[in-house]
């Protein structure tokens, strides 16, 4: 399962995300995420 989202997660932060609004609400998609998963 983790495995999965270290994917999800490289996907999210890959350097195709130029702004950094977009990599700021894909670093906090990604963190809850983890945070729902570990409840």
């Amino acid at each position: 399962m983790h495995a999965l989202i270290k994917n999800v997660w490289q996907k999210y932060t890959d350097a195709d995300l130029k702004s950094n609004a977009q990599r700021t609400f894909s670093v906090v998609c990604g963190f809850l995420t983890l945070f729902l998963l570990e409840m």
